[in-house]
Order: structure tokens, then sequence, then C-alpha cells
């Protein structure tokens, strides 16, 4: 259990991370609650709109990450690779 809280701790803090400096070096924007596009997004809206992503198992053989977007996709690219393979549901 130790370990499993290690892990999701560190990933919780790579969202953290994902701040306006992230987004203003890759000349990217994010949408608000307002739908303004911004270019420093809080982290508890991050997790606010990721609140909707599902993931749907078939017969536990195969994954697929449903309610993906394009703004879901830009942070999940700033958060890096490992980021990615998690939800492209590979």
């Amino acid at each position: 259990n130790t370990d499993k809280r290690v892990y999701f701790l560190d990933k919780i803090m790579g969202v953290l991370n994902i701040d306006s400096q992230a987004l203003k070096e890759s000349s990217q924007t994010f949408p608000n609650q307002k739908g303004e596009e911004i270019s420093n997004p809080t982290a508890r809206w991050i997790f606010q709109f990721f609140g909707g992503i599902h993931v749907l198992l078939i017969q536990e053989t195969q994954a697929i990450v449903l309610n993906m977007n394009q703004h879901h996709f830009l942070i999940v690219k700033l958060l890096g690779l490992e980021y990615e393979k998690l939800y492209s549901g590979n």
C-alpha cells in the first residue's frame, strides 16, 4: 500500500507541475471555467477537467479511454510520455 501511495503522490505532483510556465514555453493555452483560453490554469481546475475521463475495459484485455478531447491531450502531452501511454488506452 505504501508503494502505491508514493506512486500516486508522484503522479499528482506531476500534474501540479503543469503551470503557466509549461504552457507558456509550449505557446499553448487551456480553457478556464468560463471557456476563455488562458496560460495559467490552476491545478484544481485541471483535476476537475479530467473528472469526466473514463476507461472502458473489454474482457480485461483491452482498455479504451473515453471522453478525451484536444485539451486533455494537450495536458497529457505536457506531462510526458508516461502519461501519454497511460491515456492512450494501450
